[in-house]
């Protein structure tokens, strides 16, 4: 069930962040997150 959770809770997210940004703007965050993640391994 934490998985279906974790879709739905997503889901949500990326439809507020669409709806603030636009879909270039969800797929820069998202960069910008991974990016942040990757320097800090």
């Amino acid at each position: 069930m934490l998985g279906l959770w974790l879709a739905e809770n997503c889901r949500s997210v990326f439809a507020q962040d669409i709806g603030a940004v636009g879909i270039d703007g969800l797929i820069a965050k998202l960069g910008e997150r991974n990016r942040a993640a990757a320097a800090k391994t």
